[in-house]
């Protein structure tokens, strides 16, 4: 055990640090499985594998609203059609593992499946729905916010924001004719 300086002492002061960690990294990873009382499943102290796969599930749904707010700012109504069926089954599938943001995930869903055909103003006033949705999550989970900036436009239609993962604005509501119009925004509604 006293390897860590070649004296094989327990007066190593090095080696009296590596077995005290050792002690209590031990000693955590056994509490934290013993059961906690007659007849009790053991609970876990690191965060579990559910919020992991929360979080993953509600990346995904960001991932895939990134790629409609593009092709809405590229103004390719074809790609937003498609990305936006993508989204809707991102949301839907995250419904069922972040139960805390359910009826936004499904509203987020809803609007998503309303983005369809060759219509670009359409997909842009449905698509700020969808928006209204994610600025709703993002600003209910703030960890989820970490890379990613909120916008507004001051002449889109309806809701106005939207989120993107990088700093350098593309507006999706107004597309190539004014792709930098806007300006950085705030998670509120």
């Amino acid at each position: 055990m006293w390897l860590a300086c070649g004296l094989q002492s327990p007066r190593c002061m090095k080696c009296s640090y590596l077995l005290a960690a050792l002690i209590t990294a031990t000693s955590s990873l056994a509490c934290d499985k013993a059961p906690t009382g007659a007849g009790e499943k053991p609970t876990a102290a690191t965060p579990s594998a559910a919020a992991t796969t929360d979080a993953a599930a509600l990346s995904a749904t960001i991932t895939a609203y990134d790629g409609l707010r593009a092709a809405l700012a590229e103004d390719d109504a074809a790609k937003a059609a498609t990305s936006a069926r993508a989204l809707a089954t991102a949301a839907q599938a995250a419904t069922a593992k972040a139960a805390s943001q359910k009826s936004t995930l499904e509203a987020l869903a809803k609007h998503a499946k309303e983005i369809s055909g060759n219509d670009i103003e359409a997909q842009r006033t449905a698509f700020g729905e969808v928006s209204r949705q994610l600025v709703t999550l993002l600003a209910a989970r703030p960890a989820l916010q970490k890379g990613h900036h909120v916008y507004t436009c001051p002449m889109a239609k309806g809701y106005k924001k939207w989120v993107q993962t990088t700093d350098k604005m593309a507006n999706p509501y107004m597309g190539k004719k004014m792709l930098h119009c806007g300006s950085a925004s705030d998670w509120s509604m």
